[in-house]
């Protein structure tokens, strides 16, 4: 990546061209979830400078949770607010409490959830999908928060979401090793 060698030679991030180096990175990565979250018709996208129609193509295996985790840090360090991606978006507005922005970001991270773990019959059958770990998490944050959570889910197991079963299983029981 031209980000990693461009921090060897510029540890401190004072050339501008390491700043591009990191806005590219950034720009492919969005560009790389964008088209493989798509099947047909282009995508506009920045890259480079240039504004570029890219051909969407549908799920990939390389728009994997590693990559993802990758151009979410880089549209964060980007300071990207607009393009989180939409459990990072969700957290943003838990962290900000913000009550009329959440429920709406946690909707949206849902949508996007169900749409990528139905876009090929390989993920409808992945159980992997059968809840949105990452929003179920942030929203367990929010609802120990006191934000309202206005938004029910398959995805988000109400009782998960809500302890229920603290009430029957003891805490002490519920620990990590």
């Amino acid at each position: 990546m031209a980000l990693h060698a461009r921090c060897v030679i510029d540890p401190r991030a004072a050339k501008v061209e390491t700043w591009e180096a990191t806005v590219n990175a950034m720009q492919l990565g969005s560009a790389l979830f964008a088209v493989t979250s798509a099947s047909e018709g282009t995508i506009q996208c920045r890259i480079d400078r240039k504004a570029r129609a890219l051909q969407a193509i549908g799920p990939l295996s390389s728009a994997d949770a590693g990559n993802w985790l990758t151009a979410f840090w880089l549209a964060v360090i980007c300071r990207l607010q607009g393009v989180l991606y939409p459990p990072i978006n969700l957290f943003y507005h838990f962290v900000l409490k913000d009550e009329a922005g959440f429920s709406p970001a946690l909707e949206e991270a849902l949508k996007l959830h169900q749409m990528y773990w139905t876009m090929t019959e390989e993920r409808r059958a992945d159980v992997d999908g059968s809840i949105a770990l990452g929003p179920l998490a942030i929203a367990c944050l929010a609802y120990d928060g006191k934000l309202p959570i206005e938004v029910e889910s398959e995805y988000l197991p109400k009782h998960l979401l809500q302890h229920s079963w603290l009430r029957v299983v003891p805490q002490s029981l519920v620990t990590r090793c």
